[in-house]
């Protein structure tokens, strides 16, 4: 491969990142400037400079205030835009995630430079499978800033799916289940895939922010600062710097109980001048962390059930996110799908941006893709997409858990004699009512010919692009005219758990909102919708199947 085809995938996480390069079909993970194959997600505000990474987390032990992470976790937020205050080279400074993000993808594009020993510019950066539109053109825009070309962004869980899968991907008669956990530093996501045929489509995921490495972390600090209270009758959680040194250390002893039965802690004069020192069993870390562990198997179950899988069908479970390398983790999920052997030889820190850098090779260089089993990937929507029809009513025409890309269309007409504009309110969530999921933006189409009602057809378009970004067209082709909005981070996107929030929303209202279609359905069926002045839309003679996709929706 030429220096000009040269890529890389990176792995955006919360508390770490990877980047790999894939040369002549074999991946190599790149190696940041200190030799480590994962650099901390850490950014220093310090007088002396902004570094990034390691240097970042080294310095956190003396400038905690000054050392913010975690800006992958609320980088196109609607709060986002509000800065983190840092003080800095003399002045208190208001820092957006972007821009925390934009160092470390700087920093990153700095070590493979120099590993590499040329200027590549071309990636494919790999975010939680929760980022929307907004989250996901905000981490291309930091990409852009740092100097990257970001051929595309995907989801984690599909990465790690490429990086197992590029080898079997060869035509075969029958479609394959798939699924991966994926567990790092601070979330949880399972998802699973139908696979025919070199194309990957995520058919659910399910995502949980309580459940992470860092959590695993807190339960250990928890545990040991309630050790040394009992000892010296002093509590240290309320000094940040003796609560940091301990963070620091369970973090150690967590990744050291995946391979060693018992473990010793060790700290000097930790606070108030008490040297502390303690042990913890893997057995006793595993009861500590019971709930969470046992959360994981319901989650499995949650996402077969909603996608109507039967356990025996997996064929596959890919482990990604150094938290899979938990002894426990890995037998529960195992006995689970009937004593699987799981997916882990490429180690599940590297998995991501191993798989990242299979698909920035493909979209870099043709001539890899022509020498190749070519992949192709699908990821979901996640929240059903719709318009404001007449009375509220949601009108669904991309369903949740839709494959992207997409391209769905349905016809509207007026509601009122010589109505000449229709205003087409957007809205994304699982609930037939509008005022129950979330608006998004309005396009108006103006310039409507005069016709009674229900005569002007309006064909309205929603084309979700590979990276999550929503385009809506509105068209009367036999009068020329059109419109269209793209849904950018100025509408504002949700996060994770209000994306959860919105979806268990619509299961627990489900036979509300059926009572509320079969009702709309019986009013249909009688009468038409009587007039308004409203320039709004109605569906352009209303079908079973129309209604039906509204019941479905959830």
């Amino acid at each position: 491969m030429d220096s000009d085809n040269l890529s890389v995938g990176i792995d955006l996480g919360t508390t770490t990142a990877c980047i790999a390069t894939c040369r002549d079909d074999v991946v190599q993970i790149i190696t940041n400037i200190q030799g480590d194959n994962l650099t901390p997600c850490f950014v220093s505000f310090s007088d002396t400079g902004l570094p990034a990474g390691d240097d970042a987390k080294k310095q956190m032990s003396q400038d905690l205030s000054n050392a913010p992470f975690g800006a992958e976790r609320r980088i196109g937020c609607r709060d986002s835009k509000s800065g983190i205050r840092l003080y800095h080279a003399g002045e208190t400074k208001e820092v957006v995630p972007r821009d925390i993000l934009t160092i470390i993808l700087r920093k990153l594009k700095k070590d493979a430079d120099s590993f590499l020993g040329t200027d590549v510019t071309k990636a494919v950066i790999a975010v939680p499978v929760y980022f929307d539109d907004a989250q996901r053109q905000a981490t291309k825009d930091a990409g852009k800033l740092a100097g990257w070309e970001v051929l595309r962004v995907i989801n984690q869980s599909t990465a790690a799916a490429i990086a197992y899968g590029l080898e079997k991907v060869a035509p075969v008669e029958r479609e394959r289940s798939i699924m991966v956990l994926h567990l790092g530093g601070g979330i949880l996501t399972i998802s699973s895939f139908l696979i025919e045929e070199g194309i990957f489509e995520m058919t659910g995921t399910v995502t949980d922010r309580c459940i992470g490495g860092d959590v695993f972390t807190e339960r250990l600090v928890d545990h040991f600062a309630s050790e040394f209270e009992r000892k010296f009758d002093k509590d240290l959680r309320g000094d940040s710097t003796a609560l940091w040194r301990l963070e620091s250390a369970c973090e150690e002893a967590k990744c050291r109980l995946s391979t060693e039965d018992e473990i010793f802690l060790e700290i000097a004069s930790l606070y108030d001048g008490h040297d502390f020192r303690s042990s913890l069993s893997q057995s006793r870390f595993e009861e500590l962390n019971q709930d969470l562990f046992a959360s994981i198997l319901e989650h499995f179950e949650n996402i077969l059930s909603t996608g109507r899988l039967k356990k025996e069908l997996v064929e596959e479970v890919v482990l990604s996110g150094g938290s899979t390398r938990i002894p426990k983790i890995r037998e529960m999920v195992s006995e689970f799908f009937n004593n699987r052997a799981l997916l882990k030889f490429i180690p599940p820190e590297e998995v991501v941006a191993h798989g990242a850098a299979v698909q920035a090779a493909i979209l870099s260089d043709d001539k890899w893709i022509d020498s190749c089993n070519f992949c192709c990937i699908f990821n979901v929507v996640p929240l059903s997409l719709g318009v404001e029809t007449l009375g509220g009513v949601m009108a669904t025409i991309v369903g949740r858990h839709s494959t992207m890309p997409t391209r769905k269309s349905e016809y509207f007409t007026t509601v009122a004699d010589n109505q000449t504009s229709i205003l087409l309110r957007i809205h994304e969530g699982q609930r037939i009512r509008t005022r129950d999921n979330r608006f998004l933006g309005q396009l108006e189409l103006s310039g409507i010919p005069p016709a009674a009602r229900g005569v002007p057809r309006i064909e309205v378009i929603f084309e979700v692009d590979p990276n999550g970004v929503l385009i809506v067209s509105a068209f009367q082709r036999s009068a020329d005219l059109s419109n269209m909005l793209t849904v950018s981070a100025e509408n504002g996107n949700l996060t994770s758990e209000e994306i959860e929030r919105m979806v268990l929303d619509g299961e627990q209202h489900q036979a509300e909102d059926e009572a509320f279609a079969n009702a709309l359905r019986t009013q249909m069926a009688v009468e038409c919708m009587e007039s308004t002045t409203q320039e709004v839309a109605v569906w352009s003679g209303p079908t079973e199947a129309a209604l039906l996709e509204i019941e479905e929706a959830h």
